[in-house]
């Protein structure tokens, strides 16, 4: 049988052949392994470490859609997910883009500068929400975009980074 330990940690997978699975390591850590072949006269040595690896993890965000609305503003909330857990958290900035919709008229832009932090737990969720505008033009409806940056470590990778946006028009046509 083999032993394969990591390190750090010390985490074990035991089995009679490859692949062996060892559980339990982190996103965003540095691992290396060492194998242990046992038989009927013992244990070797432990092998050389393997090469350096880091687990990652991913985060996406979802597209949002919202009925415009005639006056003032109304909130549109885009929800950002984290897949997999990570050590020591991490924060990734977030922004704004037109589409069809422009920011100022359509919607409110995301302030530059503006992050989300995520603790780092499996499946959380953080939200966005974005400001979209009322009026009583008769228009198409309209999209921007709410976009992911890079997280800030290197286990997470972003895996959708755009969501959508939808201000469905609600405005009809009149006679007079």
């Amino acid at each position: 049988s083999y032993t394969v330990t990591s390190s750090p940690g010390g985490l074990m997978a035991i089995g009679a052949g490859s692949p062996l699975t060892v559980t339990g390591l982190a996103n965003g850590i540095v691992y290396s392994f060492t194998v242990v072949a046992t038989n009927s006269r013992g244990n070797s040595m432990p092998s050389v470490p393997s090469n350096s690896v880091m687990p990652t993890t991913t985060i996406s965000i979802g597209d949002a859609a919202i009925t415009e609305g005639n006056t003032g503003t109304t909130n549109v909330t885009f929800t950002a997910t984290l897949a997999g857990p990570v050590q020591g958290g991490f924060t990734v900035p977030v922004s704004s883009a037109n589409g069809t919709a422009t920011a100022g008229s359509d919607y409110t832009a995301i302030a530059a500068g503006s992050t989300l932090t995520f603790t780092g737990t499996v499946g959380e969720t953080r939200t966005v929400s974005v400001a979209v505008t009322g009026d009583t033009v008769l228009e198409p409806d309209e999209t921007f975009t709410v976009q992911l940056g890079a997280p800030s470590t290197a286990g997470v990778t972003v895996s959708a980074g755009r969501g959508t946006g939808t201000i469905t028009n609600d405005d009809g046509a009149s006679l007079t």
